[in-house]
């Protein structure tokens, strides 16, 4: 924090837009671990408005993400949908497809705390659409187990199966222990909801 204090402080001395940007990010990132939201809101504001005097899109759709994800865990979730969805047009025309899905996910984790289950899915399929273009299997876990959640929630039982099926096929490949762990906890309680007993635990 300090750092990225003193760094802003230089860069006011100086009048340089392009350091006040970074330094801003800094000490919002810094806010932000430390769970100090409103500060790290502040500093993310104040970036986007340099972002702005910088006429940098990959500066302001940065921003605009973090501003969302801040947002969303604050509850403020309208402006939140507003800021991703900056996010989303600025890396589809800056054509940064990582970019996109992570605005994607990121639009469907809130439609999902607003319980628009449907437009949850929407996005998530977009996340899961753009990982598979990409052949990114990072991305490509994120989005099965978003999805599998998703049509959990909706009653969807056998597809969320499905999703999360993926997602271990996908984790297992890559040896993504974590992935793995969330992926068979998802699919035993699914399985416990179905009644499918010995599946829930493993012997089946």
């Amino acid at each position: 924090m300090k750092c990225h204090e003193q760094h802003l402080s230089i860069a006011l001395k100086l009048k340089s837009p392009r350091d006040q940007e970074r330094a801003y990010c800094g000490l919002g990132h810094s806010h932000k671990c430390l769970g100090q939201l409103q500060q790290a809101l502040v500093c993310h504001e104040k970036r986007l408005v340099v972002a702005h005097e910088l006429n940098s899109d990959e500066a302001k759709g940065a921003a605009y993400g973090e501003l969302g994800d801040i947002h969303g865990q604050l509850g403020n979730f309208e402006q939140a949908v507003s800021c991703l969805e900056h996010q989303l047009a600025i890396a589809a025309q800056l054509k940064d497809r990582i970019a996109e899905a992570g605005a994607a996910c990121a639009l469907g984790h809130v439609y999902r705390l607003m319980a628009e289950h449907s437009t949850a899915l929407r996005y998530h399929q977009l996340d899961l659409s753009i990982a598979d273009d990409l052949g990114l299997a990072p991305l490509q876990c994120r989005a099965c187990a978003n999805l599998g959640a998703v049509h959990e929630a909706l009653g969807n039982l056998q597809e969320a199966i499905r999703c999360q099926e993926q997602h271990l096929s996908v984790a297992t490949e890559i040896n993504d222990k974590l992935a793995k762990t969330i992926a068979y906890t998802s699919l035993g309680e699914i399985s416990f909801s179905l009644r499918h007993w010995k599946q829930a635990v493993g012997l089946d």
